[in-house]
């Protein structure tokens, strides 16, 4: 074991912080979680220490965003010295910050073995009628081990509604504005089937999947977006790889390479077998 700025396990090729870099944290989020009013030098140490962390905490890097937001919002460069109470959700992703650090490393991307099989996962969108009627939305994607057929995959694919899923909609009611926060959350679900489905790769794969929304792969593979409500559904979808301990790559593809989750995500399932539907 050697540490050279982080901690680096050599045989397990796990990364890390020094313990007593975590307990400096800790010492910060104690500070910043209850609720209370706290000088703003204290949410920007730590703010920068963790974006320091995260270079190999790389997971986390989503849920930094909210404090960065708060950070701007309140000019805390040129206010250091004042003292603010942290909103609800910089606190709730300190929190959760802190959590997942008690935990131990994971292996990182690089060393592990790609999921067997492969699959994709897409997002439709219709603008608004001109008679104001919302506009429609859907998801859906499939997996499947060297797949010839339709019939022959795992598949999901699920309307986005306004009443499930209110964020696709607060632009006029036009999810197609929104259409890069569904291909996430179809993303999302494409995890979640890799988790559930096979557990025992948990730990030392990463799941490929193809998409033809290439600012998605670069949201993916950053773990970040500055950009509500993606911000949000990227911190939903590493909350699902921390959860099942895997690792998701993106492949861009052409639209007519992704002929069968562009299908699916218009709601369409013709040539899939029911039985193999899992949402």
């Amino acid at each position: 074991e050697t540490y050279v700025g982080y901690i680096t396990h050599l045989e397990t090729h796990q990364l890390g912080i020094a313990d007593e870099k975590k307990e400096g944290l800790q010492r910060l989020a104690d500070q910043i979680t209850p609720g209370t009013p706290v000088v703003l030098k204290t949410i920007v140490t730590y703010t920068h220490r963790m974006s320091w962390a995260v270079q190999v905490l790389e997971l986390l890097r989503a849920f930094l965003q909210p404090l960065w937001t708060f950070l701007k919002g309140q000019d805390a460069n040129n206010h250091k010295d004042e003292y603010r109470t942290p909103p609800a959700i910089v606190r709730f992703c300190v929190q959760y910050i802190q959590i997942q650090m008690r935990r131990t490393p994971t292996q990182t991307s690089e060393f592990r073995r790609p999921h067997p099989g492969t699959g994709a996962a897409d997002a439709a969108a219709k603008p608004p009628s001109k008679h104001g009627q919302d506009g429609r939305a859907g998801v859906g994607g499939w997996h499947g081990i060297n797949p010839t057929s339709r019939w022959d995959v795992d598949w999901f694919m699920e309307p986005i509604t306004r009443e499930r899923h209110a964020w696709a909609y607060h632009k006029d009611g036009d999810p197609q504005r929104m259409v890069a926060g569904c291909e996430l959350y179809g993303d999302i679900r494409y995890t979640e089937y890799i988790g559930t489905r096979h557990p025992g790769t948990a730990g030392t794969h990463t799941a490929s999947k193809n998409t033809d929304n290439k600012g998605n792969t670069y949201i993916i593979s950053k773990h970040y977006t500055s950009k509500w409500p993606n911000a949000g559904l990227a911190m939903e979808l590493t909350d699902r790889q921390l959860k099942y301990d895997l690792y998701l790559r993106v492949d861009h593809k052409d639209r007519s390479d992704n002929e069968w989750a562009d299908q699916l995500a218009n709601q369409d399932d013709t040539g899939f077998d029911p039985k193999k539907r899992w949402v």
